[in-house]
């Protein structure tokens, strides 16, 4: 009797055959250079646009939102079962023969591959969640760009400061009244091309979160005051549904229980079958392994504790996030208490500014006096811009902090 060919073969080099090699797909080229990068960048959009405009704009076009969907189609939702192995070689008696070798509970969809399949699922979803996440921070950066450039065109701009040489010249005014004028001239410059420069950054700022090309004409529907809308108390379950942050906890929570499933899978056997034949018709073989997981319980015991972390997690994030939306809308109490003061000294500025002019027409005043008040006037028309434009930051922060805009806003 010959000996056992699972003995005494002498195995030649092993071919690995996998199921799917019938469905194969072929690698596309893409390559990548300067021009191609550049062509990625969208035109930007025809005419106005209002916020809501602008948002589903930049959701379609922006390239980091592309990426992000691209990332979640990269995770594969049905991995393949343990590939199918087949072994060629000849037994001690010459004679050739081939092993198919199969886990049968992967074939089947069961056990650690319904496991792998869960987590795939999991982790799919949190790459979308990723990109939501993504998407409403772009939403908010919107919301800050039509904030401040409504702040920008609302902010008063300072009149010119009045010329004293004439008064210097007639020997009435000292000589410093005309230095202070050059002064105040040069501060209004100043004041204006900081204006300027802030619309510019924020035009530059709405381009890139379209994913329009640097350059690219764009203009605003603008909204109106008080906007966006900042709740006094959000409920923490709109929270939830709202913050990305949150959502974020949510979907490693989802990704903990899915390692658990996994972990608790992995406790079955596996089951593996090796039908044998050989090149004599006469002499078929075959045979089976099982796979023993050794300390799995273990696993299990890890997995459930990093869940339970993760549920701790998202229970303290709730609470930060409740503290964070309290805090922000204080910061817009504060900001708006601001304005209102810088608003104030503004028009108290102009109001002694015409009161200095009247006093010099009247032989009362000094042309000193007037280039002071005007002086005091342009600072302050500084001083409402900055104030306004913190405060439309403030509010747009405050809102988001509160759950706006909602996840749906943004899909």
């Amino acid at each position: 009797m010959s000996p056992s060919p699972f003995r005494s073969r002498r195995v030649v080099p092993v071919l690995a055959l996998f199921a799917a090699l019938p469905a194969c797909a072929r690698y596309r080229p893409a390559p990548l250079d300067a021009p191609a990068v550049a062509a990625g960048l969208a035109p930007a959009p025809a005419g106005s646009l209002a916020y809501e405009d602008a948002v589903r704009h930049a959701v379609a076009h922006n390239p980091s939102l592309a990426a992000l969907r691209a990332r979640a189609a990269a995770v594969n939702v049905d991995p393949s079962p343990e590939p199918i192995g087949l072994e060629g070689g000849v037994d001690m008696d010459e004679r050739g023969e081939l092993v198919l070798s199969l886990d049968v509970l992967s074939l089947l969809g069961v056990g650690p591959r319904d496991a792998e399949r869960a987590m795939a699922r999991a982790r799919r979803s949190e790459a979308w969640l990723e990109h939501h996440a993504q998407a409403r921070a772009v939403a908010a950066s919107l919301a800050e760009a039509y904030a401040v450039e409504r702040a920008l065109r609302a902010a008063p701009e300072p009149d010119a400061p009045p010329d004293p040489s004439a008064f210097v010249a007639a020997g009435v005014e000292v000589a410093a009244a005309g230095r202070l004028a050059e002064s105040v001239a040069a501060d209004r410059v100043a004041v204006l091309a900081s204006r300027d420069a802030e619309r510019a950054a924020n035009e530059a700022m709405l381009r890139r979160l379209l994913g329009a090309a640097p350059g690219a004409p764009v203009s605003m529907v603008l909204p109106a005051a008080a906007w966006p809308p900042v709740p006094e108390t959000p409920a923490p379950a709109a929270l939830v549904l709202a913050r990305d942050d949150l959502q974020r906890r949510l979907a490693a929570y989802e990704v903990a229980d899915a390692e658990l499933r996994r972990a608790v899978a992995g406790q079955a056997p596996g089951i593996e079958v090796m039908p044998g034949l050989a090149l004599d018709p006469s002499a078929a073989f075959g045979g089976a392994r099982l796979r023993l997981p050794v300390n799995a319980d273990r696993e299990v015991v890890a997995a459930e504790a990093a869940r339970e972390a993760a549920r701790l997690e998202a229970v303290a994030a709730l609470a930060e996030a409740t503290e964070e939306a309290a805090a922000a809308r204080a910061m817009l109490a504060a900001a708006t208490a601001k304005i209102d003061a810088a608003t104030r000294r503004h028009v108290a500025g102009v109001d002694l500014l015409r009161t200095a002019r009247a006093r010099l027409d009247a032989g009362e005043g000094s042309a000193l006096e007037l280039v002071m008040a005007a002086r005091d006037a342009v600072m302050a028309a500084g001083d409402v811009r900055e104030a306004s434009v913190e405060a439309a930051k403030a509010r747009v922060r405050a809102a988001r902090a509160a759950g706006w805009p909602s996840a749906e806003a943004v899909r």
